[in-house]
């Protein structure tokens, strides 16, 4: 017969045993809680085409790697109403605005003055709508567009409304850059990461976003370009920069090679391709640390882009990116 000391071992070995399972079973509950509520992340690295159902809601990862929620709130044919904020909803403040068929605006998902991402309405219905989203680096100072609502997070109540279905994209990886990494020779590892890197910088994004634009190219003809020019300057395009000019110079793509250089230091190259050779070939070499915080070492713009800088080609991207037709990079502010 066991004596009373080892009988209360036993039944606290027992109490032990039991809370141990409770706080697996626990843990197991908040995962699939975190599963369901966190879905996948679309990463829009460049203009990105997204299409949402009524109350559906897309979470995405903006260059700058934070995540945030956009929402179809409603949408008919004569327009469309969306909803945004910062992951976690709870604390961020709620953006609102709406857009009718190809307007655009410039919003931020954090309540801001300057914009992290420009909107365009590209089709809607009394079922969905379609966006095209463009992200903008904080450092170009694009301001938020008028009729944009905030709210404060104080004001928000319901967030986890069960009417609002989450979409889940088809995959995790990054579905918006149409820019290549061919490494040369080089350690993959430090080709990966300081492409990571300069993703995350204004240089980046603004480089993917030219990819997507020129992508556009091959489907422009003069007369959607002519009716286009007329659209933004008045007047029909003068001879200088006529379709029949124009159509040789306007890069039809942008990739990009990198390479390792030296010890840390990665150069990160963007070349685009037009029929005539003096649009062809690099334009712009960016030499990447991959050790150090100030990674970005250097920044050389060439061909297409010699004599330009950040500033501008961010400003004449701004411009374009409200074009939506294939002729936006053939017209200039």
């Amino acid at each position: 017969m066991r004596s009373k000391a080892s009988q209360v071992h036993a039944r606290g070995q027992f109490k032990l045993g039991r809370l141990i399972l409770l706080a697996i079973v626990f843990l197991i509950v908040v995962y699939a809680i975190y599963s369901l509520a966190f879905p996948s992340v679309i990463t829009v690295s460049s203009a990105q085409s997204l299409s949402l159902g009524q109350n559906q809601t897309v979470f995405m990862r903006l260059y700058n790697s934070s995540v945030v929620a956009l929402t179809l709130t409603s949408s008919s044919a004569s327009g469309a109403s969306f909803s945004l904020g910062a992951v976690p909803l709870l604390y961020s403040s709620m953006v609102s605005f709406t857009l009718t068929p190809s307007q655009s605006m410039s919003v931020s998902a954090f309540g801001m003055q300057s914009a992290d991402m420009n909107i365009v309405l590209t089709s809607s219905s009394g079922t969905g709508a379609s966006v095209e989203i463009t992200p903008l680096h904080e450092v170009l100072g694009v301001g938020v567009s008028p009729g944009v609502s905030i709210s404060n997070p104080s004001s928000l109540s319901g967030v986890a409304s069960a009417n609002v279905t989450i979409v889940v994209p088809q995959s995790t990886s990054s579905v918006a850059s149409t820019t290549t990494v061919k490494p040369q020779n080089s350690s993959q590892t430090e080709v990966a990461k300081a492409m990571g890197l300069i993703n995350s910088t204004g240089t980046g994004v603004l480089m993917n976003n030219y990819a997507k634009l020129y992508a556009k190219d091959p489907g422009c003809n003069a007369s959607t370009y002519n009716s286009t020019y007329r659209t933004y300057h008045g007047s029909a395009p003068p001879a200088p920069v006529d379709f029949a000019n124009l159509s040789q110079v306007v890069p039809r793509s942008l990739t990009v090679n990198a390479s390792v250089s030296s010890g840390p230091n990665v150069a990160v190259v963007y070349k685009t391709a037009a029929p005539s050779s003096s649009s062809t070939g690099a334009a712009l070499v960016a030499i990447v640390n991959t050790s150090s915080s100030s990674f970005l070492s250097s920044v050389t713009y060439t061909g297409v882009y010699y004599g330009l800088n950040y500033t501008q080609l961010n400003s004449t991207y701004a411009f374009q990116s409200k074009i939506l037709n294939a002729c936006a990079a053939y017209v200039t502010p």
